[in-house]
């Protein structure tokens, strides 16, 4: 005999229809197993109306909430990191991706060893010109700009360099980290 829907009715914390109450009670004076599941829940339902509620111990809403705030700051710190690490995963692999093109790149236009040494050799070769050319170029300019510049306009870029750089910081942690009011 199917038992359904006669377990969900016994079991309901809601009023059932009279046509309903008759057909559980009927069902259960003749099904041996839901006698004893009817009985045993009204066994349990009378030991947990029996038990006093215990209250909280005193300090406990302060622990639970200080628990909670530890817990959050806990998960926003790993979620933090673990963004870090995302991100230099990503820059990290999108640096390699591009080294390996380069490297791809430039070993198929060279045919023999000696010639990828040599084109080494004069890359380097070239840098090496650039480098000196640009110090050439920097350092009388640079010494120029040191003695025209007056001492307090130094003071004035830098500040101005140092609020910018602050300015900048805390728009990229708004952007990344948002705050969130929750309830």
């Amino acid at each position: 005999m199917g038992h359904q829907p006669f377990e969900s009715w016994l079991f309901s914390e809601e009023q059932l229809l009279p046509d309903q109450e008759q057909k559980l009670h009927d069902h259960i004076e003749s099904c041996v197993s839901c006698q004893q599941v009817s009985t045993a829940w009204e066994e349990v339902q009378g030991f947990l109306r029996e038990i006093p509620l215990e209250e909280p111990v005193d300090g406990f809403t302060q622990r639970w909430q200080t628990r909670l705030a530890d817990q959050n700051l806990k998960e926003n710190y790993l979620r933090q990191h673990r963004i870090s690490w995302l991100f230099f995963a990503l820059t990290a692999g999108a640096a390699l991706l591009v080294f390996g093109l380069l490297i791809i790149q430039y070993f198929t236009s060279v045919q023999t060893p000696v010639q990828a040494f040599i084109t080494g050799i004069t890359l380097l070769a070239g840098m090496l010109t650039i480098a000196n050319a640009i110090q050439v170029a920097f350092i009388p300019f640079l010494e120029v700009l040191i003695v025209s510049v007056p001492p307090l306009w130094w003071f004035i870029l830098a500040f101005a360099a140092s609020m910018l750089t602050l300015v900048v910081t805390l728009a990229i942690r708004q952007i990344l980290y948002p705050r969130r009011v929750s309830l």
